[in-house]
C-alpha cells in the first residue's frame, strides 16, 4: 500500500499533484476541525464565529503548502493575486457544498429513519462536489500556466488592428 501511495505521489504530473492536493485537503481539515474544537468549545466563541476563524486558517494554510509543494513545478505567479484567486476557489466551493447539502438532504430523506443520516450522505455527495471543483479550477486557473503577452507584439498587433479598420471606413 505504502508503495501504490509513493507511486502515485511521484507519477504522472497531474495524478501527482491530485495526490498531493488530497493529503494537503486532509491536513486543512483537521487543521479547520481542531481549530474550531478549541475556539468554540475551549475559548467560547460562537460557532459562526470559531468556524469562520478556522475554515479562514485551512484556506490560508492549505494555499501555502500548494503553492510551496502540490503545484510547486508550476509557474508562479504574484503571491497575492494567486492567493485571492484560491480564496474565491475556496469560497465558490464552500457556497457549492452548502447548496448540495441543502439541495441532497431532503431528497435523501425518505431512504433514511432520521434527517441526521440524510444530511451526512448529502454531506459526503456535497465534499466530493467541492473536492473536484477545488483541484480543477486550482489547476487550471490558480496554479495553471501563466500567460504573458509580450507587450510590444501585442501593441503591434493593436496597431495593425486599428489601421485595418481606419482603411475599411
Amino acid at each position: 500500500m505504502a508503495q501504490r501511495m509513493e507511486r502515485l505521489i511521484t507519477g504522472s504530473d497531474t495524478l501527482r499533484m491530485l495526490a498531493r492536493f488530497l493529503i494537503v485537503g486532509m491536513a486543512g481539515t483537521l487543521l479547520d476541525f481542531t481549530l474550531f474544537t478549541l475556539l468554540h468549545i475551549q475559548f467560547g466563541l460562537t460557532g459562526l464565529l470559531a468556524n469562520t476563524f478556522s475554515y479562514s486558517a485551512g484556506i490560508v494554510n492549505n494555499y501555502l503548502i500548494h503553492r510551496r509543494w502540490t503545484f510547486a513545478t508550476r509557474p508562479q505567479k504574484a503571491a497575492g493575486r494567486q492567493f485571492a484567486q484560491f480564496a474565491a476557489i475556496s469560497l465558490s466551493a464552500l457556497v457549492a457544498n452548502t447548496l448540495v447539502v441543502l439541495l441532497l438532504a431532503p431528497a435523501f430523506r425518505p431512504f433514511f429513519a432520521d434527517q441526521v443520516h440524510a444530511s451526512l450522505l448529502a454531506k459526503v455527495c456535497a465534499t466530493g462536489v467541492g473536492v473536484a471543483w477545488n483541484f480543477l479550477a486550482n489547476h487550471r486557473w490558480t496554479f495553471g500556466e501563466v500567460v504573458q503577452l509580450d507587450r510590444p507584439a501585442s501593441i503591434a498587433i493593436s496597431l495593425r488592428a486599428l489601421r485595418a479598420r481606419r482603411e475599411g471606413e
